[in-house]
Formats: structure tokens, C-alpha cells, sequence
């Protein structure tokens, strides 16, 4: 019987789904096109792989990796179809996301009739916490935990299915998010939370707000599709270890692609890109 190891590479668009086939040595290619199943993408995936070992000659077990580039989270975006996020903020800095940079988009720099889309966030679901850091990481007001738990009674009321925390100059002391993190995760149990000090630890409040809750608008979305898409792996393709494109087009495992959802925002185009480069 044949050692031989495989790898696929899937890339899941919004008609159809392409697999490759590749052997361990780069010596064999075997591409399929299959239809995307909207309703559960992890179908077409599934269907995908079957076919292109069914191509191949091989079967499902022979197969060592699936690497997975996703319009899911893009999709998600363009169509607002994400989750129901919350927002904690520094107090005084609630309306971070509806001010923005306070530019109008360029294609209606003259148009009054043009504005820009609204935040993923409404402004009810933007609380505060009270705390306050500097631009050195200094603890200038330390960080009411009432006004955490009470951000957390509220979001439950509001039925959030995700939270994003965005604290003034986290990225120099996440303190203050960390534990606002703990309080909520406690009130909110199981809830995806993300902490901009993990998902865009820069400076620039409004870029890494923003950034912060597309992860949260996606997390919940991701988490379901690539745990059907696991569970699915594993119970027809055996060991084969799963991994995630990301849009810098290097790849992830799924579970971090769980947690850091918006890195695979454009990971179709941005696997293709480096797939050209390397292979014309």
C-alpha cells in the first residue's frame, strides 16, 4: 500500500468551490470545481475533497492537510450578516466608530447625498467602562469594575452574541482590557469576546476599534462554520490537519483563525496572490 501523502487546497467563492490536489513532491496536480452550498459551506468543501481523491485515485485517508482559503468572513461583511456586537469603550470615547476619522468617502467628497455606511456597531451597544491610561502605558484612573458589570448586565439585556473592548492605550498596558475581559467573560459566560490588545495592538484608536469589532462580528460566524468543517474532516478525511488562509496569504490553524477571525477577511484573493508568485 502507498505511503504517499497528500495535500488539498480549497478556496470557497460564492458560485462554486475550487479544490487542488497535490502529492507530497509537488509532482502532481489535480484540480476540481464543484458548486458552493450556501447554506452550509462545509457541504461543498466536503464535496470538493471527495471528488478531487475520487480524481485522483487516492482515498480520503491518504490525505495530510487541507488548506482553506474562505469568503465567509468577507461574505459576512459585505452583507451584514454577522453578529449582534457590543462595544466597551474608555468613558467619553462612545461615539469612537461613529466619528471616525470625520472624512466623508471620496467617491462623494461633493455629494451630500453620499455617506458613509453605518458602523457595525449601533450606538445603544457602545458602553463605557471608567479608566483611563496614558500615552506612556501609566494608570491615570484605575478601572471601575462596577462600570464593567454593568456594561455586562446590559449587552445580556441586549441579547449581544459577541463583545469587543477597546481601551485608550492598550496596546502599551492591556491591564484594564484583561480584566474587563475576565468581569465579562464571568456575567457573559461562553460569549466570544475580543480585546484589542490582541487583535491590532497599534496605536490609532479608531483603526483598531474598528478592526476589534470586525473580529467580533465575525467570531461567532467562523466558530461555527470551521467547527462543521472540522467535525466533517475528521470524520471523513480522517488525521488531516486543517488550515486556515489568512489575507497576508500565510496560513493559520483553525482554532486560531476561531479566535482572530478578521485575519481571514480576503484570504481567497490574498492565497492567489501568493500562489501566482510562486507558481506563474
Amino acid at each position: 500500500m502507498s505511503t504517499m501523502r497528500y495535500r488539498v487546497a480549497v478556496d470557497v467563492g460564492g458560485t462554486f468551490t475550487d479544490v487542488v490536489l497535490t502529492d507530497g513532491k509537488g509532482a502532481r496536480l489535480v484540480a476540481i470545481k464543484v458548486p458552493t452550498t450556501p447554506s452550509n459551506r462545509a457541504d461543498g468543501v466536503m464535496n470538493g475533497i471527495q471528488a478531487v481523491a475520487e480524481a485522483a485515485g487516492i482515498r480520503l485517508d491518504a490525505i495530510e492537510e487541507v488548506v482553506h482559503g474562505s469568503t465567509t468572513g468577507t461574505n459576512a461583511l459585505i452583507e451584514r450578516t454577522g453578529a449582534r456586537v457590543g462595544l466597551l469603550v474608555t468613558a467619553g470615547f462612545r461615539d469612537l466608530l461613529e466619528i471616525g476619522r470625520v472624512m466623508r468617502p471620496k467617491e462623494g467628497l461633493y455629494d451630500f447625498t453620499v455617506d458613509r455606511p453605518p458602523p457595525l456597531v449601533p450606538r445603544r451597544l457602545c458602553l463605557e467602562a471608567v479608566e483611563r491610561v496614558d500615552a506612556a502605558g501609566t494608570v491615570l484612573t484605575p478601572l471601575d469594575e462596577a462600570s464593567v458589570e454593568a456594561a455586562a448586565a446590559a449587552f445580556a439585556a441586549a441579547g449581544v452574541e459577541a463583545v469587543a473592548i477597546c481601551f485608550l492605550f492598550s496596546f502599551l498596558n492591556p491591564a484594564h482590557e484583561r480584566r474587563a475581559a475576565e468581569i465579562l467573560a464571568a456575567r457573559l459566560p461562553g460569549l466570544p469576546l475580543s480585546l484589542s490588545c490582541e487583535v491590532s495592538p497599534e496605536y490609532r484608536e479608531y483603526e483598531r476599534a474598528n478592526t476589534t469589532v470586525m473580529n467580533a462580528y465575525l467570531a461567532p460566524v467562523m466558530r461555527k462554520y470551521l467547527a462543521r468543517l472540522q467535525d466533517r474532516i475528521r470524520q471523513e478525511a480522517g488525521g488531516a490537519r486543517l488550515s486556515i488562509i489568512q489575507a497576508n496569504g500565510g496560513s493559520t490553524s483553525a482554532e486560531h483563525a476561531k479566535r482572530l477571525a478578521v485575519t481571514t477577511v480576503n484570504s481567497g484573493p490574498g492565497g492567489g496572490v501568493v500562489a501566482a508568485a510562486f507558481y506563474g
